[in-house]
This record gives structure tokens, C-alpha cells and sequence, in this order.
């Protein structure tokens, strides 16, 4: 696989985090929804929620209550910088910016 075969916005179809012990657990549900945009400048960016997240009462996304930003957040997660293809398998995405702060600078590989 090369950058080339990448380019363009990739659905994601689920999410799941496999452990050292063989168990498979869905951070954020079986609804997990997501986009990945590879563009042909070499540059990612993906977002990933969970489906069943709940609406603010308010309508507003500036006055979102303490428990609704809370709840919004731990179902989301979004990151984005220059990506490489590592094999036919794996794309490793550099975090220039991401919702997590502990990413910025990190990377994330994918299979």
C-alpha cells in the first residue's frame, strides 16, 4: 500500500482495542462513528465519537452544562498532521494537533 492508495475520506466501521490476552473491548460502544481524511498533501485527519452520544439541553454548543461537556468529550477524540504508510497493513499518523493533549506530538499508528 502507499499514500497514493489512501487518499480520500475512509468511514470507519468499528473500533476495537484488542489486549495482550486475546479480549477485544469497544472503548466507545459498538456505535462508534468516524471519518479519516488522507489528503494527497501528505496530511490526516480523523474523528472518532461514539454514536449514542446525548444532545446538550440547551441547544448551544458554548453553554453545554458541566456533565453534558463532560459526557461529550469522553466520547470523542479527534487528531491530525502528516501521515506515512508503514506497510500494506499500517499508517502512522504524526498528531500535529489533536483533542487529546497528550498526542500532540506523539504517533499514532492504525491498522
Amino acid at each position: 500500500m502507499s499514500n497514493r492508495s489512501l487518499i480520500g475520506t475512509w468511514r470507519l466501521l468499528f473500533l476495537e482495542s484488542k489486549k495482550n490476552d486475546g479480549s477485544v473491548t469497544y472503548p466507545w460502544g459498538r456505535d462508534t462513528a468516524g471519518l479519516f481524511v488522507f489528503g494527497a498533501d501528505g496530511y490526516a485527519s480523523v474523528a472518532i465519537m461514539n454514536g449514542n452520544r446525548c444532545k446538550y439541553a440547551s441547544n448551544d454548543m458554548l453553554s453545554g452544562s458541566p456533565e453534558e461537556k463532560q459526557q461529550a468529550a469522553e466520547g470523542y477524540i479527534s487528531y491530525a498532521g502528516p501521515y506515512e504508510v508503514i506497510d500494506d497493513r499500517k499508517v502512522s499518523i504524526h498528531c500535529e494537533v489533536s483533542f487529546y493533549p497528550n498526542w500532540v506530538g506523539s504517533r499514532q499508528e492504525r491498522f
